[in-house]
């Protein structure tokens, strides 16, 4: 699903319930607050659900289990050894090798360290072993064992995911961990739809449609959950509700704008009018960056209603939220209603 469509907290819910049946264990991750999800790679998940597992252990499995955890946590944030030179070392050397040669400290980064000119060490079957002995153990009182990874939606470049999936993934589910991930938009379309079709269920989670009572009904209702008794005027909240399109970030984004142009202009309740101001910055801000061909494009949307996303650009409006796509009977698009207003005034210039 897009970003701001509300996948982070759905995630959230479902780890919170399933840790609530008692054989299970399910844990939340957060990739992008342990890893820099830029410089992706596999493995990644591998370490995350190790360091992860490791804090399960007790205090007697841990010296049980004590090289398995190094491996772990060497693979996860590196380590250094002292390299003894030996006399092989000083065979292309004019000196003579002394009588104890002398060495040196040698670093090797894990995968988790920031991105550098180092080359991490090969991560390999050790890992694994590893991982599936840590895994066992806790098994042994908790059988069964399922992982959330969230984040993965603001990749860029699908070949990060995919290596992920094709590694990180196979592995946890060959020792009997569950793997559930949020992926890109991207993955729904064109070249990398191949890479849902290795996992058991894709679930796109969708916008709620604002022109649908249902969804209109949902949109008021995290409104007031979230705002006090005698804040938000029936028509504030009406208006927030159509200015968002159904992206519950944006709901919320514009809702919190909203409240500031209240307060700025002293009155004590949200209306419609401060709905409208935040709402027309907000359209300001979606627009900055887009080229010329990206105008056109969002024009073809508010007036004809279809889009047919064929290049990275395409998707790089609907991942950014620019275009709207709402499933139904019959599957149809918009431009985010705060900025259908400037491209009317766009379009009137000469």
């Amino acid at each position: 699903g897009g970003i701001g469509s509300g996948k982070t907290t759905q995630l959230l819910m479902a780890a919170q319930r399933l840790s609530k049946v008692e054989d299970t264990l399910a844990e939340y991750v957060d990739v992008s607050a342990l890893h820099d999800i830029g410089s992706l790679q596999s493995k990644v998940l591998l370490v995350l659900a190790g360091l992860r597992l490791l804090k399960k252990l007790k205090k007697d499995e841990r010296a049980e289990l004590s090289d398995a955890i190094e491996e772990i946590n060497h693979a996860a944030h590196g380590y250094t050894y002292f390299h003894e030179y030996t006399e092989d070392d000083y065979d292309q050397s004019d000196y003579e090798p002394p009588d104890e040669p002398p060495g040196e400290y040698v670093r090797i980064p894990g995968i988790l360290n920031p991105p550098s000119v180092e080359k991490p060490k090969e991560i390999g079957s050790s890992l694994v072993k590893a991982l599936n002995t840590v895994k066992k153990k806790i098994a042994t009182r908790i059988p069964h064992i399922v992982f959330l990874f969230d984040s993965l939606d603001r990749l860029t470049d699908a070949t990060g995911f995919e290596q992920v999936v094709l590694e990180d993934t196979r592995v946890l589910r060959s020792i009997g961990i569950g793997v559930v991930l949020v992926g890109p938009l991207k993955l729904l379309y064109g070249a990398y739809r191949p890479i849902t079709q290795r996992f058991d269920a894709l679930y796109q989670v969708q916008w709620s449609d604002p022109d649908v009572p249902d969804g209109r009904n949902f949109l008021l209702q995290v409104l007031k959950a979230r705002a006090p008794d005698g804040l938000l005027s029936d028509e504030g909240a009406s208006r927030l509700v159509e200015l968002s399109g159904g992206v519950l970030r944006d709901l919320v984004g514009i809702a919190r704008n909203a409240g500031e142009e209240a307060y700025l202009s002293g009155d004590e309740q949200i209306s419609a009018t401060h709905s409208g101001a935040a709402g027309e910055a907000f359209g300001r801000t979606l627009l900055l960056g887009l080229d010329p061909d990206d105008i056109t494009k969002l024009q073809a949307v508010r007036m004809q209603g279809s889009f047919v996303p064929v290049s990275d650009k395409d998707l790089a409006l609907l991942m950014t939220g620019r275009v709207l796509e709402y499933q139904g009977p019959r599957t149809r698009y918009a431009v985010h209603p705060t900025i259908r207003p400037l491209l009317e005034q766009l379009s009137e210039q000469p």
